[in-house]
Formats: structure tokens, sequence, C-alpha cells
């Protein structure tokens, strides 16, 4: 019955304090579907080496575990978010920025008829 109180308690807190947008999460938000796609690709290739090595499970376990973070998020930083092509490859929706203004679009604005009408 304890375990439950905890459990709604940590979720309660939850809902309270971290319900907000933040841009980590929205970072994190787009880049979850290439790492769900690359950590276990990732994940046997150091494994298979790691296993061959004479340590304890933990120490095997904190390594794999946190070469395969990075390498996920180096990934996805440096080699699918900066391209369209990969972006599209890995079902990443592409980020629109705002569109600035050019000067040509400035000097092309609407222009009142009074400013033309002679009198």
């Amino acid at each position: 019955m304890l375990g439950w109180a905890w459990l709604f308690a940590a979720l309660g807190y939850g809902r309270k304090y971290l319900n907000r947008p933040h841009p980590i999460l929205s970072y994190a938000n787009r880049g979850i579907y290439p790492f769900y796609i690359l950590h276990q690709t990732i994940l046997i290739i150091i494994g298979y080496y790691v296993i061959q090595v004479e340590e304890s499970i933990l120490a095997k376990y904190l390594f794999v575990s946190t070469i395969t973070l990075f390498l996920c998020v180096a990934i996805y930083e440096y080699l699918i978010r900066p391209f369209a092509v990969m972006r599209f490859l890995f079902g990443v929706k592409s980020v629109k920025l705002p569109k600035e203004e050019t000067t040509a679009e400035k000097e092309n604005t609407p222009v009142k008829k009074a400013e033309f009408q002679m009198a």
C-alpha cells in the first residue's frame, strides 16, 4: 500500500511541476523516433564486443548504456538533424522557421490610395 502512495505522490508532483513547455522537451520530442530506431543496433554492436571483456556485469551494463546514449544523441545531432534527406528517412518532421521579410517584400507593401490622390 505504501508503494502505491509513493507512486501516486511522484505522479502528482510530476504533473504539477513538470507539466509545462520547455525547449529540452521539444528537442527530445523531435529526436525520440530516430533514437528508437538507432538504439537497438548500436546496443547490439557495442554489446557484442563488451560481452567478451572480463568485467563485472554492472560495469558492462553501465558502459554499454552510456556509450549507446551518447552515440544515439551524437548521430541524431550531427548526421540526422542537419540534413533534410536524413530527417525524412528517419521520420523527423521539419522545423518551420519564421520567415523574415526581405526588403523587396517590404517595398511592395500595399500603399493607401490617399497617398496617390492629388488634391
